[in-house]
């Protein structure tokens, strides 16, 4: 398992960069643009996305088990100690153009089936953060469970 803290931000852009040529490979038909979305907490995690091909159709996306896990690894590898890691994340890809990333620290992520309050303490206790860089919305997760 990958220790917390322990990507560099180029080995952040590895693991990114493996996520996008997996998601990639994927697709059925030649593609011009995909955005996909990662919200997670420790042991509990979800993706989904579309993706638009040449031919003007978009489609939901069938998103590999192995993004998942790649995307996982990289959330445990850009903790901060303090400072905690990201809640979702965003990747946009434009065939043409390139891929970019944002990383949301501060809002709650967005499952489908909410997750417990103490999957949310779990989270917190696996990734701490100072009070001051704990969201209100995390601190009242974490005291209800």
């Amino acid at each position: 398992m990958l220790e917390r803290g322990s990507l560099d931000l180029i080995e952040q852009g590895e693991y990114i960069h493996k996520a996008v040529v997996v998601m990639v490979r994927s697709f059925v038909k030649e593609w011009k643009e995909f955005k996909f979305r990662f919200d997670v907490l420790h042991g509990c995690s979800t993706g989904r996305g579309i993706v638009a091909y040449v031919d003007g159709a978009w489609e939901e996306m069938k998103i590999p088990l192995q993004v998942l896990s790649v995307l996982d690894d990289l959330r445990i590898g850009m903790y901060v100690e303090d400072e905690g890691t990201w809640f979702s994340m965003l990747i946009h890809c434009n065939k043409a153009e390139g891929y970019t990333t944002k990383y949301n620290y501060k809002s709650k992520p967005i499952f489908d089936v909410e997750p417990t309050n103490e999957t949310y303490a779990e989270d917190f206790k696996y990734f701490p953060r100072s009070p001051d860089l704990t969201p209100e919305w995390l601190r009242d997760k974490i005291a209800e469970a």
